[in-house]
């Protein structure tokens, strides 16, 4: 009989979840095999004070690299402060539903170029097609909704996101 392999902790495949205490305006970034039944303890833990963000699927490598991109924002720990940039972090994880930061940002500048020279050529109401039958348009389009809706000024993106400078 032939011996299995054990993976390498760090890429076990699991959830990468995303709390929000609201009174401490802290998020828990965390990882674990169970992500429903971990974020249960974990508002238990906080008196039942807390939201749950969303669920990504990924690995406890996943986990660490959301981690790295927002050490500055760091309490202690998985604690983050809940400041604008990590804000975006979290919400372009559940929304691209990775936590691979810069596939996501790559896919999201080229569709936005796309998307932008489809709107100078063809109006506003083609590119409502496109997001009608594109998802990748859509994501896009939906992402610039939200930070309008939140108040985000698009033009800061650069400084809030330096990859997307280079």
């Amino acid at each position: 009989m032939e011996a299995r392999m054990a993976r390498p902790r760090g890429d076990r495949a699991g959830t990468v979840y995303f709390v929000l205490v609201p009174d401490t305006n802290r998020v828990k970034i965390g990882w674990a095999l169970d992500g429903q039944r971990r974020t249960t303890e974990i508002a238990r833990m906080c008196g039942g004070e807390s939201e749950v963000l969303g669920f990504v699927p990924g690995t406890q490598r996943d986990e660490s690299r959301m981690h790295r991109r927002l050490k500055s924002h760091r309490t202690h720990g998985e604690w983050f402060i809940f400041s604008p940039p990590v804000w975006l972090a979290i919400w372009r994880a559940i929304r691209f539903g990775t936590c691979d930061y810069d596939a996501a940002l790559a896919d999201w500048q080229r569709v936005e170029a796309e998307a932008e020279l489809r709107l100078l050529g063809n109006g506003i109401e083609e590119l409502g097609r496109l997001a009608a039958t594109n998802d990748s348009v859509r994501k896009a389009f939906w992402f610039l909704i939200d930070c309008g809706r939140f108040g985000i000024d698009i033009s800061d993106l650069p400084s809030i996101f330096p990859e997307a400078s280079a």
